[in-house]
């Protein structure tokens, strides 16, 4: 990565602010979340992902997908002499159960702690507030001046919404944000999250998943056989739980043998075409395409990331008694 102290700085924030919705919490709630909608009588939205995030869009901005989230690029972005000068982000990410609201007293020092761990020079330059028409969503932000120098804000628009936090998140030097005003409070205005959008229903059903991983020297080589149950329910709602067997020796030649707790989390997804979309709340999201093969209560599903670099397939079995 480039260290080029304006593309450098301003990545990072955009990144760290991006997921401070981990400030409000590790653990999801969410076996009861049933996505909603915004009310009937409302204009369309702009823009909607699949996995139901949606907001306006100033006049001329165009969206992309990237691992961060969902990338907003202005018409006339503002530019660095090694690039972007300016960053607009929107993502999600689950939120602890025990935090009903963003005005709870824990969330500007989590959110603030969590972004300091990226940029110690930041510090809250206002108390969190509201925007006009959005009594649910509130505006944390930061400056600081960086070791090199560079003055820097960003601008995190907080909404929780159905025990996920979505957060459209603004990075630049003060001036150029404030040139960003009215384009930054379009978007915010009308954040939401929408029921995710299900084209198809086959994916649902029950899935497994085999995982097996080997450690240590010849005299005491652990083996670890992982499997994860998926649970791909009605109205986008994915659950799943990891379970892990542990065989094995010791250095002095003792067999080793166990079975770990079951691990699990909770998210939604999109089936839109030939893509499977998922998000979890305790972090992480994929886009695939999807292939089905064999009889109904014994298929498999092959989920291969569409981006480059996106990770491994995906192989998943289903079982039906």
């Amino acid at each position: 990565m480039s260290l080029h102290p304006v593309r450098t700085v301003l990545f990072i924030l955009s990144l760290a602010c991006a997921l401070t919705s981990a400030a409000c919490g590790q653990q999801p709630s969410g076996d009861s979340e049933r996505p909603t909608t915004q009310p009937e009588d409302e204009p369309a939205l702009d823009y909607t992902h699949p996995l139901g995030v949606g907001f306006d869009l100033p006049e001329g901005w165009r969206v992309e997908e990237v691992p961060q989230g969902l990338r907003l690029h202005p018409t006339d972005p503002a530019r660095g002499p090694q690039g972007d000068a300016e960053i607009h982000l929107v993502g999600m990410i689950g939120a602890d159960p025990s935090v009903r609201s963003l005005d709870d007293r824990r969330v500007p020092g989590l959110v603030l702690q969590l972004v300091q761990t990226q940029l110690p020079f930041v510090r809250a330059s206002q108390a969190p507030h509201a925007i006009e028409g959005r009594d649910d969503l509130r505006v944390f932000t930061f400056t600081g001046r960086s070791p090199l120098g560079q003055q820097v804000e960003c601008r995190v628009h907080g909404l929780l919404q159905d025990g996920w936090f979505v957060a459209f998140t603004a990075a630049a030097e003060p001036a150029q944000l404030a040139k960003r005003e009215a384009a930054m409070t379009r978007v915010a205005t009308r954040l939401c999250i929408e029921a995710p959008r299900a084209e198809r229903d086959d994916v649902v059903g029950t899935w497994y998943a085999q995982a097996m991983s080997s450690a240590g020297g010849i005299r005491d080589r652990l083996h670890v056989s992982t499997t994860t149950r998926i649970q791909v329910g009605a109205h986008g709602l994915l659950f799943s739980g990891s379970q892990s067997t542990v065989v094995g020796q010791d250095q002095l030649g003792g067999s080793v043998t166990g079975l770990t707790d079951e691990s699990r989390s909770a998210g939604r997804w999109a089936r839109v075409g030939s893509e499977f979309y998922a998000v979890w709340r305790q972090g992480g999201a994929g886009r695939y395409r999807v292939h089905l093969q064999g009889s109904p209560g014994r298929r498999e599903m092959l989920l291969t990331p569409v981006a480059a670099g996106g990770g491994s397939k995906l192989l998943w079995t289903e079982y039906r008694m």
